[in-house]
């Protein structure tokens, strides 16, 4: 059964629909999606879990780029009530993946290089604030955790270990994000890197060298451990730039082919 919200047809999770796209006089037509895993209601954080479920459906395509969203039903398949569905919504609204329309609801962003380009601009201007305040603020445990992490980060990389790269990559900049001591930044960092970390997943998923990326968070916690705070924040700027760059290329070369 297919729902309609505001004059619109939009997703009902588990039917097959087309509806009109915003671009003028083109019909998309969606394949429907696999139904999404009910959440276990016996855990914490139930907001979170419908947040990262969600998260998780847009970057592998199961609520596929431009797709209209329905909180109920969204509710209905993870089989929760459709409070801690609109709390997820508007976290990934403020995070970037979910954009609203007014009236007209909220839909899944669509692939984009400028929304990728903005996206690790914002991260590289907060990172850069977050490497210089570690530098300075970071902890001796703190900064014997960043340089253990970035180490392991090479280990993984080197040993062509992808998703254990990824793992420990998220680990170094959050964890340079917590030693610069400053809970709004910690969040801003979060939520920039979550934008990031999706849209790299779900549209760029093979990029370039993790193995130099791995290298670049050594020489950043020798700064922040060296207390170095300009070589730091500037090192770190010249990573996220040096990432943004590898995604842009493969973004190309991945739309080339596809041509």
């Amino acid at each position: 059964m297919c729902a309609a919200l505001y004059g619109y047809e939009i997703l009902h999770l588990g039917c097959e629909i087309s509806y009109l796209a915003l671009v003028p006089q083109i019909l998309v037509i969606h394949e429907a999606p696999a139904p999404l895993e009910p959440i276990d209601l016996r855990r914490n954080s139930l907001t979170r879990q419908v947040h990262d479920a969600i998260r998780d459906a847009i970057v592998s395509k199961r609520l596929p780029p431009g797709i209209r969203l329905s909180e109920a039903a969204l509710a209905e398949q993870f089989g929760v009530s459709k409070t801690p569905v609109r709390e997820a919504l508007v976290r990934l609204v403020a995070i970037g993946l979910v954009e609203t329309e007014g009236a007209r609801g909220a839909r899944v962003v669509t692939p984009s290089r400028d929304r990728i380009r903005h996206a690790y601009e914002v991260r590289g201007g907060h990172e850069f604030t977050a490497a210089r305040l570690a530098a300075a603020r970071a902890g001796r445990r703190e900064v014997a955790d960043l340089q253990r992490v970035a180490e392991q980060s090479v280990v993984r990389a080197e040993a062509g270990d992808a998703p254990g790269f990824r793992e420990f990559d998220a680990l170094f900049h959050r964890g340079v994000a917590r030693a610069a001591a400053n809970p709004l930044l910690t969040e801003l960092v979060e939520n920039s890197f979550s934008l990031t970390w999706a849209l790299r997943r779900r549209d760029v998923p093979v990029t370039g060298d993790s193995i130099e990326c791995a290298h670049q968070h050594v020489s950043i916690a020798r700064a922040i451990r060296e207390r170095e705070e300009q070589r730091a924040s500037m090192e770190m700027l010249a990573h996220i730039d040096k990432v943004m760059n590898m995604v842009l290329v493969a973004l190309e070369e991945s739309e080339t082919t596809a041509v």
